[in-house]
């Protein structure tokens, strides 16, 4: 396509704009407009148009209601095993309702995998039968935790979980990071290991005491008799959250 013909594009667009598109028109939102201008003129560009609008346009949405479909079944068969005389009525007419419900379907849309989407459910499920508060709850928490944590780091929670004696004073990353070895297939290197294990400890699921010694730290330690070296742990609130991750093993839907 030369840079006359081109040229001529952009100006036909701006008049289909000019006729198709009234600002004030209520029937025609924001993202409508965005949508109309931008499609055409991504098409313009040379080669990778199309795809990107493809990208940009309708991927999406077929991802998004694929994510929401996956979720509605799981939801539905979880459901369906539950006694109906467990579910308060009244709490289905509430704002926590409302909010959870909103908050756990947004959530579905940023997840692909099946087993974090399980966890959600079951999050969901039991915020209705605790009738929580969706302000005060730490449901609320750990509906954030299934988006924000990797996979790895839920693999990693669990491997803490069935490790207590092994990580028991273990002292330090290099050792930690060792042990780990089974669920980081080679895959992640020392220093993104520690950036887990960190965001971990950050968000209360684990502790790793008074701190793991770094990798390859030279520092002598002048320590009582009585000291111990660090322990990695699971926290009361880690514990709690992992409930959830069990779950998801037993109750395979």
């Amino acid at each position: 396509m030369d840079i006359h013909l081109r040229a001529q594009n952009l100006f036909s667009i701006r008049d289909q704009m000019n006729k198709r598109i009234d600002p004030l028109s209520e029937a025609v939102t924001g993202k409508d407009i965005q949508a109309l201008i931008l499609k055409p003129l991504i098409n313009l560009v040379p080669y990778i148009g199309p795809t990107l609008n493809e990208c940009f346009f309708e991927i999406p949405n077929r991802i998004q209601q694929e994510r929401l479909k996956k979720t509605v079944e799981m939801l539905t068969l979880r459901v369906n095993r539950i006694d109906s005389k467990k579910i308060d009525k009244g709490y289905l007419q509430s704002e926590d309702f409302f909010d959870f419900s909103k908050d756990v379907f947004e959530k579905s849309l940023k997840i692909k995998i099946e087993n974090k989407r399980r966890t959600l459910v079951n999050v969901y499920i039991d915020s209705i039968l605790q009738k929580a508060d969706f302000e005060e709850s730490r449901l609320k928490l750990f509906l954030d935790f299934i988006v924000q944590l990797s996979p790895f780091q839920m693999s990693l929670l669990k491997f803490i979980g069935n490790r207590k004696k092994e990580l028991l004073e273990i002292g330090s990353y290099n050792k930690f990071f060792d042990l780990c070895q089974k669920i980081t297939n080679g895959k992640i290197d020392q220093y993104e290991f520690k950036y887990y294990s960190l965001d971990m400890e950050n968000k209360g699921l684990i502790s790793c005491g008074s701190g793991l010694s770094d990798y390859n730290s030279q520092g002598a330690l002048l320590a009582l008799s009585s000291y111990k070296p660090p322990s990695v742990m699971i926290t009361d609130f880690g514990y709690q959250f992992l409930a959830y991750l069990d779950e998801d093993e037993k109750n395979k839907l």
